[in-house]
């Protein structure tokens, strides 16, 4: 039996406006996640059995998977494709063609939703160890519909006394078949609500999703990390939580 399949069936039962093609694309995409992930637990030493039920309990109830996917599911796709033939090969040539990136993008934007530390397309860039991470869930809803999610941190001691700060992102849109709007959003982080700090920053872009991660050094115990968004008539703005007590001690 192919490996998770009773998983993407269950996730592909759910979507009843897809077509048996786009069903077909969405389990191999879940597929590959699923297995992606139980390869790279396996690697990390887990055992393969644990590691098979670790990526299944990290993508989340199959059930709950599948509504959210046909919630969205673009009802567009099922009618055309009980018109008559003629029409579908003219209309698959503008819309088809592009189906497997779109269910692929569709699925990355499940992921960062879900479990976006664990996805295989998430680009670390940073040094720290994976185990030196906590996780984190803090999001920032733009009016264009994108949503910029932080879902990992760390915080490391630095050899003159300082802390840094290493945090990961993913930016994604509330429509999963839609595109975030890569670039146009500027973050600005600050210590202590008043100085503007240095940060640098790695990131990687699959289809539908971004992910990033920002490095922002010489921070003092007790210190308070605010991410902002400004731009002309929109102003989004966080603090990041420093779990000082976990590094410092009593």
């Amino acid at each position: 039996m192919t490996p998770y399949r009773d998983y993407t069936q269950a996730v592909c039962s759910c979507l009843h406006h897809a077509t048996a093609e786009e069903k077909q694309a969405v389990a191999q995409e879940l597929q590959d996640h699923l297995a992606d992930h139980a390869d790279a637990l396996v690697e990390a030493g887990w055992d393969p059995e644990e590691a098979h039920a670790h990526a299944l309990a990290a993508m989340g109830e199959a059930k709950e998977v599948g509504q959210a996917l046909d919630q969205t599911f673009p009802r567009r796709w099922l009618v055309l494709s009980r018109v008559n033939l003629v029409l579908a090969i003219l209309v698959a040539l503008v819309l088809f063609f592009p189906l497997t990136s779109r269910v692929e993008g569709a699925v990355n934007n499940l992921i960062a939703r879900t479990d976006p530390f664990d996805s295989p397309n998430h680009m670390r860039s940073g040094s720290i160890p994976l185990e030196d991470f906590s996780p984190l869930d803090l999001r920032l809803s733009l009016p264009n519909g994108d949503v910029i999610r932080y879902f990992a941190i760390a915080l490391t001691e630095q050899n003159d006394g300082t802390y840094q700060v290493e945090l990961h992102g993913v930016e994604y849109h509330q429509n999963p078949f839609r595109e975030p709007y890569y670039g146009q959003w500027a973050l600005e982080y600050t210590i202590n609500h008043t100085l503007p700090v240095h940060e640098s920053s790695g990131s990687g872009s699959p289809n539908g999703v971004t992910y990033w991660s920002n490095e922002i050094p010489s921070l003092q115990p007790g210190d308070t990390l605010t991410v902002s968004l400004d731009v002309p008539g929109i102003h989004r703005s966080t603090e990041i939580p420093l779990l000082w007590e976990e590094v410092t001690g009593p």
